[in-house]
């Protein structure tokens, strides 16, 4: 990676410096930010990032210039530095900093930054190599950190070896948060002090695995442990970032072979695949058609008709059709979407009744360091359910609704079996509308039932943002 010239470096040090001593306010600084960050540009569109006169460069910021524009002729540049006795830069063409700046951020928040990461002089980055990337994307980054807990904090800066932790302390990091998990009550909602812990260390370990660019079965582990997590606690904006990266995970060519499924019984040797009814389940993704599964039900969730048609389309794709019709999972999910896309209320009854009395096996225990997913000793279908109860919620309210649109009121015995019971009209206090205990009088609940829909549908966008 070649390095910026001399004459550019000083050029942006020489802003920042005049930007701090006439305190800029924020929103200037980062219009000063968006003019430099143009003014570059423009010189390496026309071939001129040497030959520019940066030492008498005008920026309309600082009102020397009506627009931006690059200074063609170069005379002589001399390195002018600081003087102590002068206080107004307006009319000094060039600043030599004696120590690197960070633009935009003030000297507490700079100094508390260099406490938290350890940010040595020598390691610490100058403006202009801020505004190109500091890192040489050809060299892995390999960490040297022994610590099993570390707090996250966001890069703000080239990542610190010593800060980031190797492989073999991810994975006892990641057997004591299993064990902590173990330890609490696993089939209850954490609390918001217990999940907030948890995540903190699981963004930690996500971090550490991104900047050592490690993708293996264990990064697999780190997002399966955290989707199921942010699943138990309805943390959508989590649970989205963490199936969009398994996704891209189970794709990765060095994770081993990828079994295709068809109805034939042969070894392609092309592929070097199986195809073969017996491989219902991934060998090194042994979890992959239930975590698409969960991706299934929560693009069902925040309504995304479209998204499922992709995760179809790319399963079809890559040879899956016979785990599409046979796949527990999968059948499963895709058949609620049908059901959904038909409104047929009375059989997404059926189905979520179906699978609250089903019986399912525990999952066994599995260490972290073999090459099995890590399970959490719930059901089979314990976060599956999660998911599936608030997409069934959500129907029975779009059903009620439909029926008060329809009926000026309607049988108990008849809301009952379409419902299941009535504590969903209890918990959305509608059951004040339920007449001498037989009827629902739908013509009085229906401006609440749209009341309620609108305040439900719009709760979770597409990033799961509430």
């Amino acid at each position: 990676m070649s390095e910026w010239p001399s004459a550019l470096e000083n050029f942006v040090s020489h802003c920042f410096q005049r930007a701090n001593i006439e305190s800029f306010p924020p929103g200037k600084k980062k219009e000063l930010q968006k003019q430099l960050t143009q003014i570059i540009n423009l010189a390496i569109l026309e071939n001129k990032l040497n030959s520019n006169n940066w030492s008498k460069q005008k920026l309309p910021i600082f009102g020397e210039a009506r627009e931006l524009e690059l200074e063609q002729k170069m005379g002589n540049v001399y390195p002018i530095t600081v003087s102590s006795r002068r206080s107004d830069l307006m009319h000094q063409e060039a600043v030599q900093p004696s120590e690197p700046l960070v633009p935009s951020e003030s000297q507490q928040k700079k100094k508390s930054r260099e406490l938290r990461f350890k940010i040595t002089k020598k390691s610490s980055v100058s403006p202009a190599n801020k505004i190109q990337v500091a890192c040489d994307l050809n060299c892995k980054l390999v960490g040297t950190n022994t610590s099993i807990e570390k707090d996250y904090y966001r890069l703000t800066s080239h990542p610190d070896p010593s800060m980031v932790r190797p492989l073999p302390i991810l994975k006892k990091s990641l057997q004591h948060l299993y064990a902590k998990y173990q330890s609490l009550e696993r089939f209850k909602a954490l609390s918001k002090a217990e999940y907030s812990y948890f995540l903190n260390q699981l963004k930690s370990l996500r971090q550490d695995l991104t900047v050592q660019d490690i993708q293996n079965q264990f990064t697999v582990k780190v997002y399966e442990f955290n989707t199921q997590l942010a699943i138990q606690n309805e943390d959508f904006g989590e649970l989205n970032q963490c199936l969009t990266q398994l996704a891209q995970l189970y794709t990765v060519s060095t994770m081993g072979h990828t079994y295709y499924y068809s109805d034939t019984g042969k070894y392609n040797q092309e592929h070097n695949c199986f195809l073969a009814k017996d491989l219902c389940e991934d060998r090194n993704h042994i979890n992959m058609f239930k975590f698409t599964s969960y991706r299934i039900l929560y693009f069902l969730l925040i309504d995304a008709p479209w998204e499922l048609l992709k995760i179809r389309q790319d399963l079809f794709n890559r040879g899956q059709q016979y785990a599409i019709r046979h796949n527990k999972f999968l059948l499963k999910s895709f058949k609620l979407s049908d059901l959904i896309t038909a409104m047929d209320y009375i059989h997404i009854k059926d189905e979520y009744s179906f699978l609250v009395n089903m019986d399912s096996d525990v999952c066994n225990l599995r260490t972290v360091f073999d090459d099995e997913h890590m399970t959490l000793n719930q059901d089979d279908w314990f976060f599956y359910k999660i998911l599936y109860h608030k997409i069934f919620l959500r129907e029975q309210l779009k059903a009620l609704i439909t029926i008060s649109k329809s009926y000026r009121q309607i049988s108990l015995y008849y809301l009952k079996n379409l419902l299941m019971d009535l504590v969903f009209l209890e918990k959305n206090k509608l059951s004040r509308f339920i007449e001498n205990g037989e009827v629902f009088n739908c013509t009085s609940a229906r401006s609440l039932l749209l009341q309620i829909e609108k305040k439900q549908l719009s709760k979770i966008d597409i990033k799961g943002q509430v």
